[in-house]
């Protein structure tokens, strides 16, 4: 499996439009339209409520990379322009445990 943690720090004003776009467009697209995205996870910081994390398991690489040019991670990307208040930290890692095969598709609902 191929994962990514990423650390976003935002703009205290932008913080609830972000959250309503990354679920909307980044986790539930990713979740519900790509076969590789295995679990997308939406953190925020309980000490500062401005830095969101993203936790993301793909299948593979190549799952990952296709995610990047998905219509909705466009969509995402354009509804977050000026939101943050610095860039990303991003981490990118192979996992392991559990293994590969003992992965499976996370449930999301409403």
């Amino acid at each position: 499996m191929y994962a990514l943690f990423v650390k976003v720090n935002l703009k205290p004003e932008f913080v609830d439009a972000y959250l309503e776009a990354v679920i909307a467009f980044d986790a539930r697209g990713s979740l519900g339209n790509e076969p590789g995205c295995l679990r997308f996870d939406v953190l925020r910081d309980e000490a500062d409520p401005s830095k969101i994390y993203l936790y993301e398991v793909y299948a593979d690489k190549a799952a990952f990379e296709a995610h990047g040019k998905t219509p909705h991670i466009a969509k995402f990307r354009e509804a977050i322009q000026g939101m943050a208040a610095g860039p990303s930290e991003v981490v990118k890692a192979l996992s392991q445990f559990p293994k590969d095969v003992d992965w499976r598709k996370q449930e999301f609902g409403e």
